[in-house]
């Protein structure tokens, strides 16, 4: 699903993640505290490319991906 400016995040209420983007090189390019079941997280300054997201709560660990347009 590509992207061009914004990233809509949708997650369980009441849990604390920490979301992760990273480059294909693995480079962390910026750390997101979650706290709410929806979060917008502006992406405009990203070159356009593949990108990972690491959704990390207390209990588990979920990889994604998406392309930046």
């Amino acid at each position: 699903n590509p992207s061009t400016n914004i990233l809509k995040i949708e997650y369980l209420p009441n849990q604390k993640v920490i979301l992760e983007i990273k480059n294909v090189q693995g480079l962390t390019l910026r750390t997101i505290n979650i706290q709410n079941a929806q979060q917008i997280v502006d992406i405009q300054d990203l070159s356009n490319g593949i990108y990972y997201l690491i959704y990390q709560n207390e209990d588990i660990i979920l990889t994604s991906k998406f392309l930046k347009i």
